[in-house]
């Protein structure tokens, strides 16, 4: 894979990031099993939508799909680092969905496809790996610290869910999230604010209006000393993007009320050489 210089990359982000801006032959990877399926852009790794069964019903659309898959800032799932607002490169949730992927390897079984980031040696590295069988689609991303200093981060997964007709009332996640009772609190995401779960402990029950109901479970992966990551905070933001037939459920990692400065997107902490990956877990119940 060519590892491009800073000044390439940061020209490409650049360009990339206005408005409007498309690819000419943007190159999307489909992987099918069972009558279920999920497609991937190379430009950015987009998740540009997937398709679930389980026991009982016919397959099922779990992400979102774009109608226009040329746009190089899609509504659709892609990775966060950092979570949120950022100074740095690549603006508000940073770089991984700006760059292009190589294939490292596919999998028959389950169907999979591991995705390496194309950036400089001075920033961090990404790794995509997304894998279905059919039941379950399961999404790992992770960060690696390649850089010789240490790196205070956020990682996370803007997961766009189908939401056919852009209705979300009956909408329920989880069992006992006090914000989401609250009568305003649905009708504040459809209008675009986010909202943010700071007790998401890595497991959640989605039941949507058109009747799916999807676990989604999150997990921390640590390379080296997995310790050290016990205490990095799990989160979980809801969001609506107007205009689509979706809505963002996205869990989070680093990203927290720190009780001083209000939300922190820097809490991840990774030293030189360090790497951990969230891998989230998305699965459609009978």
């Amino acid at each position: 894979m060519a590892i491009p210089s800073m000044e390439a990359f940061k020209s490409t982000v650049a360009e990339r990031m206005e408005p409007g801006f498309r690819y000419h032959d943007p190159t999307n990877l489909e992987r099918k099993i069972h009558m279920t399926g999920f497609d991937i852009r190379l430009q950015g790794a987009y998740i540009t939508g997937c398709f679930l069964r389980n026991d009982i019903d016919p397959p099922t659309e779990v992400l979102y799909t774009p109608p226009d898959l040329s746009l190089a800032k899609l509504d659709a799932s892609h990775a966060m680092s950092p979570v949120g607002r950022s100074m740095g490169l690549g603006g508000q949730h940073g770089i991984p969905r700006w760059a292009d992927y190589e294939v490292e390897n596919m999998e028959a079984w389950p169907a999979s496809v591991f995705l390496l980031a194309s950036t400089p040696e001075d920033l961090p590295s990404f790794r995509r790996v997304v894998a279905l069988d059919g039941k379950r689609l399961t999404i790992a991303t992770e960060l690696h610290n390649t850089t010789s200093d240490d790196l205070e981060t956020s990682l996370g997964e803007h997961l766009y869910f189908s939401l056919p007709g852009g209705n979300a009332k009956g909408l329920r996640i989880g069992t006992s999230i006090e914000t989401l009772e609250e009568p305003t609190c649905l009708d504040e995401i459809m209008q675009g604010k986010a909202q943010f779960w700071p007790d998401f402990k890595g497991s959640a029950v989605v039941d949507f209006p058109d009747g799916k109901r999807l676990s989604i479970e999150s997990a921390i992966i640590g390379r080296g000393d997995r310790h050290r990551y016990q205490n990095v905070p799990l989160g979980m933001l809801l969001w609506h993007r107007i205009g689509t037939e979706s809505i963002c459920i996205e869990p989070t990692l680093g990203y927290a009320d720190d009780g001083k400065e209000g939300m922190k997107n820097d809490l991840l902490k990774l030293s030189a050489g360090g790497a951990v990956a969230l891998e989230t877990n998305i699965q459609l119940m009978s």
